[in-house]
């Protein structure tokens, strides 16, 4: 028994013809940044080194923007995929199965390209694996960190069925990491919640179209690998002010968006 285990991120699929992104080339280089600074790193730290990297891309990536893109791949540790938002499951559905053995267990895991993960995050996943027998079936780590990269402040989270979810399948069933949307795979197949660590990092950052700051803000940072505390701005009272004064900027905003629902 072998455990096939792929991380899938998408980087850009849909960019041009689905989200209409304005000034793609800039928008490109910004995201890639953002993936070098605090997703990349945070799969260097894995304790658990058995597992392939798949970042896919639109397959109308400029080749000079993937040149640029894999330069800064110093550890070697990433796969390139060409596929379109619409072929998305299929081309994944496909690489699983050519990339793997008939006996092979196939973990797929979905990471988004501004997001991270803890270090034992990998090794947690494959350790529950290796004490079930029976297939397919989802492994959901609820809890994890919803950070403000602009002010390095790290907020406890529990998500659902969240955007780290794995599925576990043998080769000849297999459907996949985006056979469904993350939000309904916990309704789609059996799912093991593990809730005894915070294992992901979920990056709140000025581009972010759906997610904000949710969670009660983190006092006590010694438990949080100092590795990854290393990755954001070193937290203060400035950086608390600034926290706070967001804060109460959304709360504004909720309530004037209250009130014109009630009005009309």
């Amino acid at each position: 028994m072998r455990i096939n285990h792929f991380v899938f991120t998408r980087f850009n699929l849909g960019y041009i013809d689905y989200y209409n992104v304005k000034n793609p080339e800039e928008w490109l280089l910004y995201r890639m940044n953002l993936f070098y600074k605090y997703t990349y790193p945070t799969l260097t730290y894995q304790s658990e080194k058995n597992f392939k990297w798949v970042v896919l891309f639109d397959v109308q990536t400029p080749s000079e923007f993937i040149d640029k893109f894999l330069i800064e791949d110093f550890e070697s540790i990433i796969s390139i995929g060409y596929t379109t938002i619409f072929d998305l499951s299929v081309y994944v559905k496909n690489y699983i199965k050519n990339y793997s053995k008939k006996e092979d267990i196939l973990i797929s895991t979905t990471l988004d390209s501004d997001d991270g993960l803890l270090p034992d995050f990998i090794h947690t996943i494959q350790n529950f694996v290796l004490t079930s027998d029976f297939f397919p079936y989802g492994i959901n780590i609820k809890d994890g960190y919803i950070v403000d990269i602009s002010t390095g402040f790290f907020h406890n989270k529990s998500f659902y069925s969240n955007p780290f979810y794995s599925l576990v399948e043998n080769q000849g069933n297999a459907l996949g990491i985006y056979c469904f949307s993350h939000h309904i795979l916990k309704e789609k197949f059996v799912t093991f919640d593990i809730d005894n660590s915070r294992l992901w990092l979920q990056n709140i950052h000025s581009s972010n179209l759906l997610n904000t700051i949710k969670g009660n803000v983190v006092i006590n940072y010694s438990g949080i690998d100092l590795k990854v505390l290393k990755l954001y701005r070193s937290r203060n009272f400035f950086s608390l002010l600034i926290m706070y004064l967001f804060f109460f900027k959304r709360m504004f905003y909720n309530f004037l968006v209250k009130i014109k629902i009630f009005n009309d």
